[in-house]
């Protein structure tokens, strides 16, 4: 599942929770999302509370399954920020590899041998002299 999939998933769980909690708990609409988000994002405030005790296991259960959402998400964006670190890490590898090669095998395409090139050709050529 991508991250942009599991946030959609839990967004559509935060709004059927408050249709739910709105309906069952005579809440107005705004009220039920915000009393959803503060309850299942684990901030509960304290100032809406469910009524009646059915009403409250109904909203622990819910609970539990918004836990297991919201933590597929961190762990799918963590394993993405991962990879994609990884990537860049092993692009960047790669270029210092091909790098290094090339200057140790004399065949960097270069436009003009820079000044450590030329020293090094300099240093070659004083010595073929002795």
């Amino acid at each position: 599942m991508t991250v942009t999939k599991s946030f959609i998933l839990l967004f559509v769980f935060w709004i059927i929770g408050a249709l739910g909690i709105a309906s069952y708990e005579a809440f107005q609409f705004w009220d039920a999302i915000y009393f959803s988000f503060s309850t299942f994002s684990t901030i509960g405030f304290g100032d809406l509370t469910p009524k009646t005790h059915w009403s409250g296991c109904i909203i622990i259960l819910l609970h539990f399954i918004d836990l297991s959402l919201l933590s597929m998400v961190f762990v799918l964006v963590h394993e993405t920020m991962e990879n994609n670190y990884m990537k860049v890490l092993e692009f960047l590898d790669e270029g210092y590899r091909r790098h290094t090669a090339e200057l140790n095998t004399g065949t960097t395409n270069l436009g003009s041998p820079g000044p450590s090139k030329q020293n090094l050709n300099n240093v070659t050529t004083a010595k073929e002299a002795r």
